[in-house]
Order: structure tokens, then sequence, then C-alpha cells
């Protein structure tokens, strides 16, 4: 919540590890995604496809 830029998540990468046979991801794929956390630390969040559609 603290850093040099106040209550931003800046995502750093993420991994789709479940494909479909035309290489799409599947919606239900569980993804890691890690983060930057306040200017110090790399986190790692877990979520779906879906959840991550939903929340755009």
């Amino acid at each position: 919540m603290v850093g040099q830029v106040p209550n931003v998540v800046f995502p750093s990468g993420m991994i789709v590890e479940e494909y479909d046979a035309d290489g799409f991801t599947l919606s239900g794929s569980e993804v890691p995604l890690y983060y930057g956390a306040a200017d110090t630390s790399v986190c790692l969040a877990t979520t779906t496809i879906n959840q991550l559609i939903e929340a755009c």
C-alpha cells in the first residue's frame, strides 16, 4: 500500500500451464501472478483466467 506509487500493483509475470488443442488457455486454469510489493518485495497471488477477465 505504501511506496513510490501508493495503492498500485505492478504485475511482473504470470504463468498459464493449461491450454486447449488450439493453444488457447482454458478459462478455469489456475494462474500464478507475480507482482511487486511496496518497492521492496516480489509476491505471488493465484487466480484463474475467469477471475482476471471478471476483474477487468
